[in-house]
């Protein structure tokens, strides 16, 4: 009996049977890829529209910094500050969108182009931060400048205040040294008993039962620096007992100031000084028209200086 073996038609058929599964799990394989791939980029797509919002409100609030950098009113520790804050989100955005591209979930292209955006915020950034850090080396460099000016203008007031009080002092000295020198000066007192008749008879030891008048002359020196005009002349006779003989209850004594204290004079008289010397007289009559025996001390006071000393006595 003979063998059957099957057909060349029926081993094509089979050949292309297979085959057409072949095909037909490939193309499954690739549509179900690519299908996986195009959700994967749309996925992406909407990644990157996010961040391209974010970024642009980056953008927005460096540029909005421009007004920032010239408000007058904000101290530069605090425009720093806000400065640093931005520069962090953006180096946060710059680690993320790096993130993104080591796991390639982004578009290569439209990552190039983010990365570009940021680049460019960044050096905005920096050169703001160079501008922040000229402002404060300049306002350090003026603040040492403004502590040598302070320290000059301290120095300067001191010297000035140094000087004033020199000068003060000088002035004083000045015008005590003038009021000294144009103190008045005498010289010649001389002494006279006035007898009824009027005779005048000059002594400097008096009889105390004659003498009842006392007349007093004396020159007021000349004195260039001491001023014109009308000057009291006091004189203060002190008896032998250091008391102050005076006549109140004719008028011919009083009281002037001396040396800060009211000093009872003996008799007075206005002298018209005119920087020459000046004769000057006047006479005394005690309130019982007698003198006490003794020696009696003359003083002569203008101005409240003492200009003049002499003595007579009675016996």
């Amino acid at each position: 009996m003979a063998q059957s073996f099957p057909s060349s038609n029926s081993s094509g058929r089979v050949i292309l049977f297979i085959m057409g599964l072949l095909v037909i799990a490939a193309l499954g394989y690739f549509a179900t890829r690519y299908f996986t791939q195009k959700q994967d980029f749309s996925k992406s797509q909407i990644d990157i529209e996010t961040y391209k919002q974010e970024i642009l409100e980056l953008e927005v609030k460096i540029k909005d910094f421009e007004r920032t950098m010239e408000d007058k009113n904000m101290d530069l520790a605090e425009k720093e500050k806000l400065l640093n804050e931005k520069y962090q989100e953006l180096e946060s955005m710059v680690v993320r969108l790096q993130g993104e591209k080591k796991l390639n979930r982004v578009n290569l292209s439209k990552m190039k182009q983010l990365e570009t955006t940021l680049s460019e915020l960044q050096a905005q950034v920096e050169q703001y931060r160079t501008e922040i850090n000229a402002l404060q080396s300049d306002n350090q460099t003026l603040t040492g400048k403004l502590d040598v000016y302070r320290d000059n203008e301290t120095r300067l007031r001191s010297q000035f205040r140094n000087l004033e009080e020199r000068h003060e002092a000088q002035s004083k000295e000045l015008d005590q040294t003038v009021r000294i020198a144009s103190v008045l000066k005498t010289k010649n007192i001389q002494f006279f008993e006035v007898r009824k008749s009027g005779k005048e008879l000059e002594e400097t030891t008096f009889s105390r039962g004659k003498l009842k008048i006392l007349r007093m002359c004396f020159v007021l020196l000349e004195n260039k620096i001491a001023q014109q005009g009308i000057r009291d002349i006091y004189v203060v006779i002190e008896n032998p007992d250091g008391s102050i003989n005076a006549n109140f209850e004719s008028g011919t004594s009083g009281s002037f100031s001396h040396s800060g204290n009211e000093q009872v004079y003996t008799v007075k008289s206005e002298a018209n000084y005119r920087q020459q010397d000046l004769p000057v007289c006047m006479n005394y009559q005690p309130v019982d028209q007698s003198f006490s025996k003794g020696e009696h001390r003359v003083s002569v006071y203008s101005e409240g200086y003492l200009i003049g000393q002499s003595s007579f006595t009675v016996k």
